[in-house]
């Protein structure tokens, strides 16, 4: 736990130190304007720079300056340094171009000036705090190889002898690790992980126990590496492939997720399903009409669902199947030719409206547009036998829509579901949310599922 605070300092110091260099370096630009000095309004030139701030962050953390492999590596540094600084320059004259000359009291000179400035400072900065940082063998990564012991002793050993790595590596075995994990709990709570990485270096005779191994671990580990064999390499197309120590590795996933779109995906779920709720206003009162007047009863119906972590909530949806009493049934998954739906029902599911109160829930921060269609518990029981992989689903919040539900049909079963929103999260970006809700849109105007 220690280890996790003391990174975490660290790397808020950087980005705190990275912001005050930024600011420094406009402030200089701003400098030479010294002969319209005077004219300037201050708390205007404030409020520019802090927006420019604010773009230059989202830039460094989308080319990860913040990661703890970045930050030892004085190369990765500075590359990765200038590539932020290079796409936050042009994002701020692209936006400067957009905002008219009179809007703002920033100059497109003090921009571009700022840029060259923040270039040389900040890549000397980070270039001398890798140095620094390498002292904190607190913040070294360290990995545990399992699966075959002669290539797992054989990459440990490569990684632990490379100076410039600041990492350390040893082979374990599977029991060996539960028992590490398992002193992790006993000393930070039950629901405490290990933050050591993993690689596993599976065998092609030996398929079942990589299952195994990679089960595990996906539930306790924070993140997964696998180093593949001859064949391996068939299926995974080269922007999977990283390398530690000129060893190379897979990222196959692991408890937790990663990927720093996810700092923004809330705020992209607030925006939009503000004003899609705004926006559908029209269809909400005309579906309420529509379900009283033919159906009587309620217009809303309430399930309760698992979210994020497994924390239950209560989801949204206008109501299509004839009131039940349903309390303390089990819960019974909905097919092609249910009775119970009603006419107006019927239209509201085809086309998907049924499913727009969930906006609501996306605005409450319950769901998200896109993830895994959110499940109630004892799912997987009720579906199949348990399987670990089934909470791996709820290392992200649910979605309105998911890639389950542009792919997969009403005939598809939970074990196919599952393999959807497992690739899903593997893969979680922009670009991927980006497609389904693209998908998702021609869908419902078609009015068919998945095919």
């Amino acid at each position: 736990m220690v280890r996790i605070h003391e990174e975490r300092e660290v790397l808020f110091l950087y980005l705190l130190t990275d912001l005050m260099i930024v600011y420094l370096a406009m402030t200089t630009a701003t400098l030479s304007r010294f002969n319209t000095l005077y004219q300037i309004d201050f708390t205007l030139l404030q409020r520019d720079r802090a927006l420019c701030l604010a773009i230059f962050l989202i830039a460094a953390v989308m080319a990860g300056i913040y990661r703890s492999a970045t930050i030892f590596d004085r190369f990765d540094s500075i590359y990765y340094t200038l590539i932020a600084v290079l796409a936050a320059g042009v994002a701020q004259l692209t936006l400067s171009g957009l905002i008219p000359a009179e809007m703002r009291e920033i100059s497109r000179r003090e921009l571009i000036l700022g840029v060259i400035i923040a270039g040389i400072w900040l890549p000397v900065w980070h270039y001398c705090a890798a140095r620094i940082v390498g002292r904190f063998s607190s913040l070294g990564r360290f990995y545990y190889l399992l699966g075959d012991q002669a290539e797992g002793t054989r990459i440990a050993t490569e990684i632990s002898k490379n100076r410039r790595l600041a990492a350390q590596a040893e082979y374990v075995s599977l029991d060996k690790l539960k028992e590490i994990v398992a002193r992790h709990r006993e000393l930070r709570g039950e629901h405490a992980h290990a933050t050591e990485d993993v690689i596993i270096t599976p065998t092609v005779q030996d398929r079942a126990q990589f299952d195994k191994i990679l089960e595990y671990c996906a539930q306790h580990c924070r993140r997964i590496y696998m180093y593949p064999t001859l064949h391996d390499t068939l299926m995974f197309h080269h922007s999977n492939l990283l390398a530690i120590s000129g060893i190379p590795l897979i990222p196959v996933g692991g408890r937790r997720i990663t990927t720093t779109y996810l700092y923004f995906k809330r705020l992209i779920d607030v925006c939009v399903s503000a004003f899609g709720l705004l926006a559908a206003a029209p269809i909400f009162i005309a579906t309420a009409v529509a379900i009283k007047a033919t159906c009587g009863g309620r217009i809303f119906y309430l399930q309760q669902r698992q979210g994020k972590n497994g924390r239950p909530f209560r989801i949204i949806k206008f109501r299509s199947m004839e009131e039940v009493e349903t309390a303390g049934a089990d819960y019974v998954r909905s097919d092609k030719n249910d009775v119970r739906v009603t006419p107006i029902g019927a239209i509201i599911r085809k086309y998907k409206i049924d499913e727009l109160p969930q906006l609501v829930n996306v605005l409450k921060g319950d769901m998200s547009l896109i993830g895994p269609r959110p499940l109630w518990e004892g799912f997987s029981e009720q579906n199949g036998a348990p399987c670990p992989m089934w909470e791996r689903r709820l290392a992200v919040r649910p979605g309105c829509t998911g890639l389950a539900h542009v792919l997969g049909s009403s005939f598809s079963k939970p074990a196919d579901f599952l393999r959807y929103d497992l690739v899903y999260i593997s893969s979680v970006s922009f670009l991927v949310d980006l497609k389904i809700l693209v998908a998702t849109v021609r869908i419902v105007l078609s009015g068919k599922g998945g095919q």
